[in-house]
């Protein structure tokens, strides 16, 4: 009698399981890394706007108009929402400003706000 060597049936459909679960696996966590990346890309680009307008007011001033910030800007394909407030603080020469940036990300939607005190000198 001969002695065969190989693999049988359920050893192979067994391997291609274990393949299929590992690879299943590493592809979610990939997903899930991708979904992260794109995430920390969208509040980098919300945190760069919000800075970009903060300073913009502080070079126009105490005097500035909070009207005229406000909008929309488009970046990587993404679009921000920009709103900028003012909030007296009981001093004739000192004013609370707040710059709020929001976007939509997976039905949700997501806010990066920067808060200074700007006074007249």
């Amino acid at each position: 009698m001969r002695e065969e060597r190989g693999f049988t049936l359920v050893e192979v459909v067994l391997a291609i399981a274990i393949i299929g679960y590992i690879s299943l696996g590493l592809g979610l966590f990939y997903l899930r890394l991708a979904m992260s990346v794109k995430a920390a890309e969208f509040r980098t680009l919300a945190q760069n706007i919000a800075q970009d307008k903060m300073e913009r007011i502080k070079t126009d001033g105490f005097g500035f108009d909070p009207a005229t910030y406000n909008g929309t800007e488009t970046l990587s394909g993404k679009v921000f929402t920009v709103s900028v407030s003012t909030t007296a603080t009981g001093s004739a020469t000192l004013k609370e400003v707040n710059v709020l940036v929001s976007w939509q990300e997976r039905n949700r939607t997501r806010e990066v706000q920067l808060t200074t005190y700007l006074g007249s000198y």
